[in-house]
């Protein structure tokens, strides 16, 4: 109970994962209990009174264990409160690895950057995932600014470095999305190349040669190359709104090509 307590409450699931009890025979006959739904909350009479039943490894394991299941449902910034409760920076890292693995195309807000940043130890920021999140604020800021740029060639490189090729993909998108976005060729062309040496050792990055492909060949007008290299690939071969960018250059490419009837079926 000191646990479940501890952690803010929750429901079944945080319980369980918590306590191992599912939580009406945690909770059964207990006063002093806010339910909202299915989600419970003790009172802070409880947390208080509860204290000094958990010693620090306690605390560590109960935060970890929630925080766990906040990341499972993407409550990012849930699961970084509860890592935080108990100064588990590592932890925290990990949601801020899979907040950018799964979100920086599909919602993430800069606000939401901004405020886990500020969050974070120096340790943190000058690691990869700092200085991503570092690279994705000035890409909101400004995407034509250098700094933007320099700031995600140097998070793939370190997550190169890690060897963490699924980060190093989401740095490298982003790197593409702002050479296209300044008609950079060269810089295109340096992330379609880093693309197709990060698929030798990580599949998932293979559609992103044809992405690539297709960027460049749009900054070129060259609009038949462009439709080939989208083409060449099924949008289930991509994450979420890369889909959506995939269609939209394929629309692109077919306008160029005087098919609007069909573009306007893409």
């Amino acid at each position: 109970l000191a646990a479940f307590a501890f952690v803010g409450g929750g429901d079944d699931e945080v319980a369980r994962s918590v306590t191992g009890s599912c939580i009406d025979d945690l909770l059964d006959g207990l006063p002093l209990v806010r339910w909202s739904g299915d989600v419970a909350q003790l009172h802070d009479l409880w947390s208080d009174l509860l204290a000094g039943d958990l010693d620090d490894v306690d605390r560590r394991r109960a935060a970890n264990a929630a925080s766990e299941v906040a990341r499972s449902r993407r409550d990012i910034d849930r699961a970084i409160d509860l890592a935080r409760l108990v100064d588990d920076w590592a932890d925290v890292g990990e949601s801020l690895r899979a907040a950018v693995r799964d979100g920086v195309d599909g919602g993430l807000r800069a606000d939401q950057i901004r405020r886990w940043r500020a969050a974070l130890p120096l340790e943190l920021r000058a690691s990869a995932i700092g200085v991503l999140l570092d690279g994705l604020l000035e890409r909101e800021r400004d995407p034509t600014a250098p700094a933007a740029a320099e700031l995600l060639t140097r998070a793939a490189g370190m997550f190169e470095s890690d060897g963490e090729p699924a980060l190093e993909l989401v740095a490298l998108t982003q790197l593409g999305y702002l050479g296209r976005i300044v008609n950079d060729t060269a810089s295109v062309a340096l992330v379609s190349e880093r693309f197709g040496r990060l698929a030798e050792r990580y599949p998932p990055a293979r559609p992103f040669m044809a992405i690539g492909a297709a960027w460049a060949a749009l900054m070129r007008g060259d609009a038949r190359a462009q439709l080939e290299a989208l083409i060449s690939i099924d949008d289930d071969d991509l994450p979420g709104m890369w889909r959506v960018t995939r269609r939209h250059l394929i629309a692109i490419a077919l306008l160029n090509l005087g098919r609007a009837a069909e573009a306007l079926d893409v």
